[in-house]
């Protein structure tokens, strides 16, 4: 290790990784390492000694970090230039390997150097580290992309070699998102390479897209206003208004912001009739774009997921799960999404066309299907803070299968997942939290009533972040009324229930 202190320098910052690393297999790994590795570390071990001012070098995989210092600038891109070099002299085909591309990416700026006690050796952090590591990965594969200080600082020395102008570019991961910083690409003035041939294209300006992808109105500031101090109010003034509100709003010209914030409220309170009323003229709210008419709020996925939550109050299970089953297909669904469609499938499974349980004709295939959803839910935010969620629901319902099934094997036990919730999260200002902990209590059943009453008692008392609304508190009471009927345990649940 070069020293036992943690120092401040100003240097020349290189990241790079192999495109194609990722399909390589067991297979091929071992002509990796002699074939490929090996020729790169030629060049690493070239420019390891002290008159090249490399100060910290690490690896990884296939990705590579070195840092040089500020007065060896021309020893970092000799360095970068080599190494793409080195792997771009490598015969793939020969060796059976596909073909490996190094995407190299450099960056100028302070770090910090450390004695790292794992590594043994000297270190690097800090932020300059990270944006370094951030241009790497949209780097194009074999090309060498560096900052605007990087060839500024290099330009101040030699010029030697040639900085093709790329414009603006975002970094990976949204680093620095809303001021991209000014990338280059570097390449030798006179190379014999592909690599280094000059970019013919002018550099090509960013859009501004905003022109094209407007935002939607924002709410005036009476609106917001108005919104707050409904949010803040008492449930039960809020809910006054709200009747007496549904005329005023047919006249005026709200904001769809405005519309959807207060169609939010009118579900809170249970009037989801006015709620998708509302959340229909959110749809047909209207914009003029390049004399386009757009409807900014159609595919927003938090507008639909209210909708949905209004459809399954409702009843209208078919129309809910197909909204939620399309903001699925929008990306990669999260947890809260996956959650909204195993509601739809337990609520179907329940109760199907009718608005009671018969336990005779609930669907057990269907409700597995919903606890199975409700599991993959929870899996994906194992501990997030709201991971409680999709666990009380698959704890209910593996209780619930097993009832109804006394040869159903539940993939996890109901009464575990209850106890996990209890032993991860503890009682804050969160309604659903403080609710979920009263119902885990109730699932593991080896609670008197008396505690039981008592978590819901603090739920109703000390949740303030949301508060308990009227939906909050007849969605809950809902939960638990189904999960008694279908355990048989009315008379033992009753009490519970009238609280809320």
């Amino acid at each position: 290790m070069q020293s036992d202190k943690v120092y401040k320098v100003e240097g020349y910052i290189v990241f790079s990784d192999l495109k194609g690393f990722s399909s390589l297999n067991n297979e091929n790994y071992k002509n990796f390492y002699k074939e490929v590795l090996s020729k790169l570390n030629q060049v690493v071990e070239a420019y390891s000694c002290d008159d090249k001012g490399m100060i910290a070098f690490n690896t990884w995989g296939d990705g590579m970090m070195a840092v040089f210092d500020e007065d060896h600038g021309q020893a970092a891109t000799a360095f970068m230039l080599e190494y793409r070099d080195a792997c771009a002299n490598i015969d793939f085909q020969r060796i059976q390997l596909p073909e490996l591309k190094p995407r190299i990416a450099g960056h100028y700026g302070k770090c910090y150097i450390f004695p790292d006690p794992m590594l043994k050796k000297a270190n690097v952090s800090g932020d300059e580290v990270v944006r370094a590591a951030r241009l790497e990965p949209v780097t194009w594969p074999g090309h060498i992309f560096v900052t605007e200080a990087f060839r500024d600082k290099i330009l101040a020395e030699t010029h030697e070699y040639e900085f093709d102008d790329l414009g603006q570019i975002d970094l990976a991961k949204k680093f620095d998102q809303g001021n991209s910083p000014h990338i280059f690409r570097m390449r030798r003035r006179n190379g014999s390479l592909n690599y280094d041939k000059p970019i013919v294209i002018d550099v090509i300006k960013r859009y501004d897209m905003q022109q094209a992808l407007p935002e939607p109105g924002k709410m005036t500031e009476e609106e917001k206003k108005h919104i707050k101090e409904l949010e803040n109010s008492d449930s039960s003034n809020t809910f006054i208004y709200l009747l007496g509100a549904r005329k005023d709003l047919r006249d005026g010209h709200p904001s769809g912001a405005f519309l959807a914030a207060l169609a939010k409220l009118y579900a809170n309170e249970g009037l989801y009739e006015e709620a998708l009323t509302l959340l229909d003229r959110v749809d047909d709210y209207s914009m003029k774009v390049d004399r386009f008419a757009l409807h900014p709020y159609r595919h927003d996925p938090v507008i639909m997921k209210t909708r949905v939550n209004c459809l399954t109050r409702l009843r209208r299970y078919d129309e809910a799960a197909t909204l939620i089953y399309g903001v699925c297909r929008m990306g990669d669904p999260s947890a809260n999404t996956l959650s909204m469609l195993a509601a739809q499938y337990k609520r179907k499974a329940l109760f199907g066309d009718s608005t009671t349980i018969d336990r005779d004709c609930i669907d057990f295939d269907l409700l597995q299907r919903a606890y199975e959803i409700y599991l993959e839910a929870f899996r994906r935010n194992f501990f997030d803070q709201e991971a409680y969620y999709p666990a009380i629901n698959a704890a209910y319902l593996s209780q619930m299968l097993f009832h109804l099934h006394k040869n159903h094997e539940p993939l996890f036990s109901g009464r575990k997942l209850a106890q996990f919730i209890l032993d991860h999260w503890p009682p804050g200002k969160d309604w659903w939290l403080n609710i979920t902990l009263a119902e885990a209590a109730m699932v593991i059943d080896n609670e008197d009533i008396g505690t039981i009453k008592n978590k819901v008692n603090y739920a109703l008392k000390h949740s303030v972040d949301p508060k308990p609304s009227r939906f909050n508190l007849a969605s809950t009471r809902e939960q638990i009324q189904i999960y008694a009927t279908v355990m048989d345990i009315e008379r033992r649940l009753s009490p519970i229930i009238n609280l809320l």
